[in-house]
């Protein structure tokens, strides 16, 4: 059996199998989301993440030091109706380390849920890029940027 390169692990599968290049798994909103006033329903958007960042950047200034643990961030609540629940699979971004904590429908209104993100503070910035790039930009088929994602979102709040 030959050796394998010294600068490699070589690793044994039971019954074979082949090494194939990691790929990301995308996540793919289906259907087609709600038809929305774009530079309407952005500015709303924007605003709303705008203030929740505002207040949760605030708290996080007062947060003590001496005593806090864990990486600093804060949680947005996203509200979605409930027929485009799927989509807060969308929220969550790996690489910015921004995770979906918790899916719930909201107390007032059961066409709606209600999905909480951790988002750390060095990713604060994140959902208020996509909403910009939903606003401003267009795929090569002409649609919005992200309107799979955030024509789903129908409020944001710290």
């Amino acid at each position: 059996m030959a050796r394998p390169p010294r600068n490699r692990p070589h690793f044994h599968v039971e019954g074979g199998g082949e090494a194939e290049p990691y790929t990301s798994p995308r996540i793919v909103i289906t259907g087609l989301p709600p038809a929305r006033v774009r530079a309407q329903h952005a500015e709303k958007l924007g605003h709303a993440i705008g203030a929740a960042v505002q207040q949760a950047r605030q708290k996080l200034g007062t947060r003590d030091q001496a005593i806090a643990e864990g990486e600093k961030g804060f949680y947005l609540e996203f509200e979605i109706p409930a027929a485009e629940q799927d989509a807060v699979e969308g929220l969550e971004n790996k690489p910015a380390k921004i995770e979906l904590v918790a899916v719930r429908s909201t107390a007032d209104n059961q066409e709606m849920v209600s999905a909480t993100v951790f988002v750390p503070e060095r990713s604060a910035e994140f959902f208020a890029k996509k909403v910009e790039t939903y606003r401003d930009e267009n795929t090569k088929s002409g649609k919005p940027r992200n309107e799979a994602l955030v024509a789903r979102i129908e409020d944001v709040r710290l």
